[in-house]
């Protein structure tokens, strides 16, 4: 009875000692995994830092790409770097502006806003004017009582009217001149008045039409002829083109002179920006004694060669602080050769962006 009651205490302390093997062992299992969260939430952090350091990053480069090119900064020593409020001496006084800004303003009394002052609508008194009378009523000629009546004054009404322009053809006669006491003469004619183009078919005005309408209201020519033919005449587009061609031939020499006032000054401000130049099918350029258009001809030919469509070129700006004149320069790239082809010769200070290319301009 005794060896039975000994088997089972000896089944039942075995049983024990596996339990505790076995909860031994689960132990040791929860606290490798206890290890292992703690590890992934460690990594799962650092993984967060990361993500939000790239974040950073991602929308410093979006910011610095996409917002306006005045306001981007460069980490270049040769541009200035300008204060805009992170240093301590800054923030103290800008404190300081602001506690004397609310004590004023605490003393301020507010005063009533003025009325707004009404809008004058009155037209422009330069423009010409024309009066129109307008005829009396039939049943207002006469009183019932009295008889008839009599105009005693007008209150004027003013309307503003558009004339749309009108296309004229001038006739010029030119004379012929024949000997009439002896035929074998011949005949002389006067000399013919000189245009724009050949036969003078096109008056300066109509340049003058077409140039303002494109560089002044930016109107493509091609709608041009829409304007002209809306007028009754239908022009073609290489008609106008070849208008506009000769009449930029004529005003060369102003240009020129214009470019000579504006480097005259002591200073001269400078920029550029891109603009579009389609140059499939486009003839290039001659003229081999201008190193513009040699320079041309190479970007030119170069585009074509790849089929490319357009190219981007340069408009560049230069402006006298002496004389309110801007003159405008086109050049096919961002080659140093422009600015320095304009401002060959000049002796002054030329205000300008960091661009590497103003290094090799010596003022």
């Amino acid at each position: 009875m005794l060896s039975e009651h000994a088997r089972v205490i000896a089944t039942l302390d075995h049983a024990l000692a596996s339990k505790d093997c076995e909860l031994a062992g689960k132990d040791r299992e929860l606290a490798d995994m206890g290890y292992l969260i703690e590890q992934q939430a460690q990594r799962l952090e650092e993984q967060k830092a990361e993500i939000a350091k790239l974040q950073a990053e991602r929308d410093a480069a979006l910011q610095f790409a996409f917002r306006k090119k005045i306001e981007r900064y460069l980490a270049d020593p040769k541009q200035f770097v300008l204060d805009f409020g992170d240093m301590p001496d800054v923030v103290d006084a800008a404190e300081g502006i602001a506690d004397a800004a609310l004590e004023t303003i605490d003393g301020y009394e507010r005063r009533k806003q003025a009325k707004a002052k009404s809008r004058n609508e009155q037209l422009p008194s330069h423009l010409p004017r024309y009066e129109v009378k307008l005829d009396v009523p039939e049943d207002q000629k006469t009183c019932a009582e009295h008889g008839e009546r009599r105009v005693i004054g007008y209150d004027w009404q003013e309307t503003l009217e558009v004339v749309p322009p009108k296309l004229i053809v001038r006739r010029t006669g030119i004379p012929k001149l024949a000997c009439p006491k002896g035929l074998e003469c011949g005949v002389v004619e006067a000399l013919r008045p000189v245009g724009l183009v050949e036969g003078n078919r096109y008056d300066t005005s109509v340049a003058a039409e077409i140039m303002v309408a494109k560089y002044a209201y930016h109107l493509p020519v091609y709608r041009q002829q829409d304007f002209f033919a809306s007028h009754g005449w239908t022009p073609a587009r290489s008609t106008l083109l070849n208008v506009l061609q000769a009449a930029a031939h004529l005003i060369r020499p102003f240009v020129a002179h214009l470019r000579e006032v504006v480097r005259a000054g002591p200073i001269i401000g400078t920029d550029d920006t891109t603009v579009t130049l389609v140059v499939k099918d486009s003839p290039l350029p001659g003229d081999d004694d201008n190193p513009k258009n040699v320079r041309a001809r190479e970007v030119i030919a170069a585009a074509q060669a790849e089929a490319r469509g357009s190219i981007t070129a340069r408009m560049w700006v230069y402006r006298s602080i002496t004389a309110p004149i801007n003159v405008f320069d086109f050049t096919v790239s961002r080659h140093q050769e422009g600015p320095g082809i304009f401002l060959e010769g000049f002796v002054g200070s030329l205000m300008a962006d960091c661009y590497a290319g103003y290094d090799s301009v010596e003022t």
